[in-house]
């Protein structure tokens, strides 16, 4: 599995490709292939393009470059695979901006030469599915965060008249002066009074999140009927390394191995 895995990009190149029924272009950079550790990482540069828009300087209000649909903003996107010994499976971590990563782009595309490859299928399941994430049920939820919540939109109308046109996008977070709200399983039970709230609280926002703490560390864990998956987050440190507003290459491989550590670890007993 690493070696069918490591050529399909070595096969890539550094060169654009561009995916013409989704108007899509992505190139791989910074690619680097351990054979000793069997870990695969880099960045996926990608971006769409044909739609015209302009882009403007925040700070004077002018356009600053106009997009033509021959244009595509890209977005470097880092990726972690990593396939150990002796398993049929491996350890695939992304980086997610904005809601968006490079998964579902590499899993397309790395499936079709998978499967031309061995003649047989693939799949990105996620971790949280996993017997070793039984644990994190039990752990005390801190936070709670609801996202693109709309309870206040009659002061987000107000916010949007000082000079911004477009909605006000709100977020809002819920934490307790004391204690937590109870461990992560009442959240999935629908028999709870954490269940019963989310409930409440999905009428108005997209997603009900929530923020668990276990041995000092956090996972931020998707719940309610809007959970398309069983999504598993691990927050960047506050601290991280920042350049242009995203973390830098160096910043994320570092991260990137300490989560490599603690869950192979913990999936793979290594």
């Amino acid at each position: 599995m690493y070696q069918i895995f490591k050529d399909f990009f070595v096969e890539q190149g550094s060169g654009f490709h561009i995916i013409e029924n989704e108007k899509k272009i992505f190139r791989i950079l910074n690619l680097v292939t351990d054979d000793k550790d069997r870990t695969i990482k880099g960045f996926l540069q990608q971006g769409n393009y044909g739609l015209k828009s302009d882009i403007i300087n925040i700070e004077t209000g002018l356009v600053d470059y106009a997009k033509t649909e021959k244009n595509a903003e890209l977005i470097n996107y880092y990726f972690y695979l990593k396939i150990p010994v002796s398993y049929n499976e491996g350890l695939a971590l992304f980086q997610v901006y904005k809601g968006f990563s490079s998964k579902t782009l590499i899993f397309n595309i790395l499936n079709k030469y998978w499967k031309a490859k061995s003649g047989l299928n693939l799949q990105f399941n996620s971790l949280t599915d996993d017997k070793s994430f039984e644990k994190w049920k039990n752990a005390q939820v801190k936070e709670i965060k609801l996202t693109k919540f709309t309870g206040i939109e009659d002061k987000s109308e107000r916010i949007s008249k000082l000079g911004h046109k477009e909605d006000i996008e709100t977020a809002l977070t819920v934490k307790p002066k004391k204690g937590n709200f109870g461990t992560l399983k009442n959240f999935l039970n629908k028999n709870t009074d954490q269940f019963k709230a989310v409930e409440v609280w999905e009428e108005d926002c997209q997603q009900v999140k929530t923020v668990v703490n276990l041995d000092g560390k956090s996972r931020t864990f998707t719940v309610g009927r809007k959970r398309t998956t069983a999504l598993c987050e691990i927050e960047a440190p506050d601290d991280i390394e920042l350049s242009g507003g995203l973390p830098t290459l160096n910043a994320l491989d570092i991260w990137f191995k300490e989560v490599d550590q603690e869950l192979t670890n913990s999936l793979y007993k290594l």
